[in-house]
């Protein structure tokens, strides 16, 4: 019976080691809401386009008005320490004139982001600098 016990410890001390050193998906109260870009650097989107923004665990995708896109992220209490695109489908979408630039401008901008704020029904993500460079309306979970 001591030797059962003893094992149990043993097993319970070196899963308890093996989880603590994992790191746990982002879980924040970012989790599991979609979001609908309406600014972007302080301009409104071209008509008749729409980009969004899914966070799923420590991942963003979304669309960009013309291509689908998944970033990777890391998120520390309101602070992301990185958010890096990680593919892009490649679909070519010239209508309307300037979709394309739109989203480039987007997925650049979108890896320049360092800190967010959650107002009412508004996501608003701020540069280094703390300006607002995308703001997102939608859905909370």
């Amino acid at each position: 019976m001591k030797t059962n016990l003893g094992r149990f410890f043993i097993l319970l001390y070196l899963t308890i080691g093996v989880f603590s050193a994992c790191k746990l998906p982002f879980a924040g109260p970012l989790a599991g809401t979609e979001w609908n870009l309406v600014s972007l650097n302080g301009k409104d989107l071209i008509p008749g386009t729409r980009i969004t923004a899914t966070f799923k665990g420590n991942l963003i995708n979304g669309y960009t008005g013309c291509n689908e896109y998944n970033a990777a992220m890391e998120i520390e209490n309101d602070v992301f320490t990185y958010i890096k695109i990680s593919s892009v489908t490649e679909v070519l979408c010239a209508k309307p004139e300037g979709r394309m630039e739109q989203e480039r401008m987007y997925l650049q901008t979108l890896e320049t982001v360092s800190k967010y704020i959650l107002k009412d029904k508004r996501l608003e993500m701020k540069n280094g600098d703390g300006d607002n460079v995308l703001i997102f309306e939608g859905r909370l979970p």
